[in-house]
């Protein structure tokens, strides 16, 4: 089995894979590391499950207002776990598409965990942090982990959700509280209440979506109190207690909210634990991994892309970033990507 290679992926996500595959069509040999599912957060756990949730719960609305458009419809009934079902579904079937878009490659599959042993060497190991099973080395190094999901240090945080965890439910509780204002909040607010949810979102700020045009954050601030999701602003939550499925979300006003389920949508960064990078001696600034404009770390072989980056973190972004970087190092055409004007969308609904 080969040990040495052009280029050494680490992470097989939206970034990762796209680097991959086209520095291998660049004629460079290729290995890509990943523990986990192939496809990344966008395909595992983010954008398709998420928006074939949204799709889901759409088509309530629309068969609802069937009548309108002169549509009779009998008895419609709404199974959620049948829906959670089909979403995981799809889910694995497209990392089965991923893993055979590898192989057409030539892309060679590592599982396991990689981690930096030194700037040229990566210790791959079963399980993250555990003992190296086996050591690679390549000419580049190209850091796509991703990130990660953060939550709040209060009493009871255990007791909550992250978005990942969503996707992996059976069953929704009748009420649900949701805490945060960005785009991941906002969705799943639409989607829990088009699903039938009773949900409350708490945001600590006095309004939704920062960093989005203020006018269209109001006009889905509206939209949700329209469709009967109570939006509470500049609160914040200071403990969650109870037991599963039986909850008390506890507010910095003191109001008392209880529920069966809480999603902490409290934001996202970099997954650099357990990377190694210091035996790398790549450079880290404000829990991301500095890059130039050809993603090139402080070390000149190793490079990153992605959340790691804490750029734009989209994922069509990151798939042009490893594009350009397997252009640029392998395909002897140099390009940067413009990070100044990327489109942005929420699938808020209302829209």
């Amino acid at each position: 089995m080969e040990s040495t290679f052009d280029l050494l992926v680490l992470g097989a996500g939206s970034g990762g894979l796209a680097a991959a595959k086209r520095a291998a069509r660049h004629g460079a040999r290729v290995a890509i590391v990943e523990g986990d599912r192939v496809g990344g957060t966008c395909v595992i756990r983010g954008c398709v499950p998420k928006k074939l949730l949204v799709y889901g719960a759409q088509a309530r609305h629309q068969l609802r207002d069937a009548p309108a458009y002169g549509l009779t419809l009998g008895a419609v009934e709404s199974d959620v776990a049948e829906l959670f079902r089909r979403v995981r579904a799809e889910v694995d079937r497209l990392n089965q598409l991923h893993l055979s878009f590898l192989d057409k490659a030539g892309v060679e599959r590592i599982d396991g965990w990689g981690r930096f042993l030194s700037d040229r060497s990566i210790g791959i190991a079963t399980d993250r942090g555990g003992p190296i099973q086996r050591e690679l080395s390549a000419a580049h190094v190209l850091v796509a982990v991703g990130g990660r999901p953060v939550r709040p240090d209060i009493p009871g945080i255990e007791h909550t959700w992250i978005s990942d965890d969503m996707f992996n439910l059976e069953q929704l509780p009748q009420a649900v509280v949701v805490v945060g204002a960005g785009f991941i909040a906002c969705e799943f607010a639409c989607i829990l209440r088009g699903l039938g949810v009773e949900v409350t979102q708490v945001v600590r700020g006095s309004g939704l979506l920062r960093g989005f045009d203020r006018e269209l954050a109001d006009a889905v601030l509206e939209g949700l109190q329209e469709q009967g999701i109570h939006v509470l602003l500049e609160r914040s939550v200071t403990a969650v207690s109870g037991q599963p499925a039986d909850l008390t979300v506890q507010l910095s006003d003191g109001l008392e909210l209880p529920c069966g389920g809480v999603l902490m949508a409290t934001g996202r960064r970099p997954w650099l634990e357990g990377l190694g990078l210091d035996a790398a001696g790549v450079v880290v600034e404000n829990g991301r991994i500095r890059v130039d404009a050809d993603s090139r770390t402080s070390v000149p072989h190793i490079y990153a892309v992605g959340d790691v980056t804490d750029r734009v973190n989209l994922t069509p972004v990151a798939i042009d970033e490893g594009r350009a970087f397997a252009d640029t190092s392998f395909g002897g055409r140099p390009r940067q990507v413009n990070h100044d004007l990327v489109a942005s969308a929420v699938f808020s609904d209302p829209a």
